[in-house]
């Protein structure tokens, strides 16, 4: 079986290409993630394929069209080389599951996603790939509905790890809060890319979702908008590296835009001029496109206690603040629940949504799990900012 053939029984299900760029951003961007006085929005700007290409150059845009070739569902799968259970596979990331209210456009949908699903390790043009993943809000209700209670047969969204995503906007840098004597933070540089490859490679095959770091930094240094070696972050003792993590804005390329500010935010923002040490970023503008700058993917020196780690987290948090570099509004970083490095944010001021990353596996009718994923006592590999 290929792709091509399995569409053939499924005639309002296509393929797209770039052509349907401007068809595409006008349905994506009249649907919310979520709804009501909170509700957040991505924007994809000009480009919908922009992105895409940041995350992989391999990927497949799923577009369900009714009979007057008006877009009711959007649905993208992409594909690089990682790790499960330290061997070498495909892994795909499952992402822009949108689907509009048609009862018998849907029943087409969700037949084909089945299919799809109980033979992408078949098939050539999915690279074989066997093991899949994706995230969700936890607040997002269609999703839940949709998707995790899911209401496609043969198909089970099983949720690997539940996560907060943290929203930093504002840190109290006090000298004995935002400095710390035992360890010394970098940027990294051309000088010290060789380390960071080799440490982070040490430490990635092991993980879950993982890539080999000697391929993967060379491909966010070519495919992402103003990625260098310089956006790593190296975190020594006694010139001895502890851990390794870096930054990254998709701001071109993805937008994050938010119906409603809360007023929680506002009344802090204000009192920040008149609380000394107290270091807030300009808050995001009502329904306009805001700066994350994503701390992402923390790597460890298996020495390291919890509570050291805690420590080197919130010591990069505080560098952020501090540097000019990049321009933010909004620190973001994931923090899975089981491996929490956020347990105590005394210092900071911020917003945590709740949120989980889930395996998308082709069940049996006895509900036998095709292709079970666990973790390996360590949070497995994820990039937020891809998302």
């Amino acid at each position: 079986m290929n792709l091509q053939s399995l569409l053939e029984k499924y005639p309002h299900v296509q393929v797209a290409s770039e052509e349907d760029n401007r068809i595409i951003l006008e349905y994506y961007h009249g649907s919310p993630l979520s709804k009501g006085k909170d509700s957040l929005q991505y924007l994809r700007g000009n480009d919908f394929f922009a992105f895409l290409k940041e995350r992989s150059n391999d990927y497949i845009v799923f577009l369900l069209k009714d009979d007057n070739e008006k877009i009711q569902g959007v649905a993208i799968v992409s594909y690089r080389e990682g790790y499960i259970n330290g061997e070498k596979t495909t892994i795909g990331y499952v992402g822009d599951l949108r689907i509009s209210l048609n009862r018998k456009l849907i029943k087409e949908w969700r037949g084909m996603l089945t299919e799809f699903f109980q033979n992408t390790h078949k098939m050539s043009d999915t690279f074989h790939c066997k093991y899949y993943y994706t995230a969700f809000i936890h607040s997002n209700i269609y999703s839940k509905i949709n998707l995790i209670n899911t209401k496609i047969k043969n198909v089970k969204f099983k949720e690997l790890a539940s996560y907060n995503m943290y929203n930093i906007i504002g840190a109290f840098q006090l000298p004995k809060l935002s400095t710390n004597e035992e360890f010394a933070i970098e940027w990294g540089s051309s000088s010290t890319k060789e380390m960071i490859v080799d440490f982070l490679n040490s430490k990635h095959k092991n993980l879950q979702f993982g890539h080999n770091q000697s391929i993967e930094i060379e491909r966010k240094i070519q495919s992402l908008d103003n990625f260098t070696v310089e956006n790593f972050i190296i975190i020594k003792s006694n010139n001895v590296i502890k851990s390794i993590n870096y930054v990254w804005d998709p701001v071109s390329t993805k937008q994050v835009v938010l119906s409603c500010i809360p007023s929680i935010f506002n009344f802090i923002h204000y009192l920040s001029k008149l609380i000394p040490f107290l270091n807030m970023r300009s808050l995001p503008i009502k329904e306009k496109p805001f700066n994350i700058l994503y701390l992402s993917q923390f790597t460890w020196c298996p020495t390291l206690s919890e509570a050291e780690k805690e420590q080197v987290f919130k010591l990069s948090c505080h560098f952020l603040f501090k540097q000019e570099k990049f321009f933010f509004n909004v620190l973001a970083f994931a923090d899975f629940t089981k491996y929490s490095l956020c347990r105590k944010m005394k210092g900071f001021i911020y917003q945590k949504i709740p949120m989980g990353m889930y395996t998308v596996h082709s069940i049996s009718d006895n509900n036998e799990i095709a292709f079970p994923v666990s973790l390996n006592n360590m949070p497995p590999y994820f990039e937020m900012e891809l998302v």
